[in-house]
């Protein structure tokens, strides 16, 4: 039974290391087509910059429960579940004031060059915020 739990901990693992690759080769593709589309080589760069940054963060936090699976621990406990459910509790509402004061700032101080461009902003600074929560609950 154990020898079960730990081939599912790994393959969990595995699973999220793999869609972490994919996702940043999407962003490195989306970057090199709408770099040479738009000639926009120094946005490119900093979408391939951030793509690479987050595989090598990732492989780290790959390695490290891999490591943790070795020794028969679990990936998930009851304060890493407890962790999580705070920090999308607190990502949630904090988010709610971060669309309300993106939306009041886009009369006037911001200027978005269409809808789908304000949208890309709220998605990415709500998930910059879940990270923060994260950070914060976690290090408590």
């Amino acid at each position: 039974m154990k020898k079960k739990k730990c081939f599912s901990d790994k393959t969990k693992v595995y699973g999220k290391l793999t869609v972490c690759v994919l996702l940043a080769g999407t962003l490195i593709l989306f970057a090199i087509t709408s770099g040479v589309k738009e000639n926009n080589i120094a946005g490119a760069s900093i979408v391939v910059i951030i793509a690479l940054t987050m595989i090598v963060f990732f492989i780290g936090y790959a390695i490290r429960e891999l490591k943790s699976v070795k020794k028969g621990l679990p990936i998930e406990d009851e304060r890493s579940k407890r962790v999580m459910n705070v920090s999308f509790a607190k990502a949630y509402l904090i988010s709610i004031w971060f669309i309300l004061i993106l939306s009041w700032a886009s009369d006037d101080l911001i200027q978005f060059r269409d809808v789908s461009q304000a949208l890309y902003m709220t998605i990415l600074g709500m998930a910059i915020i879940y990270g923060l929560c994260w950070l914060y609950y976690n290090r408590i």
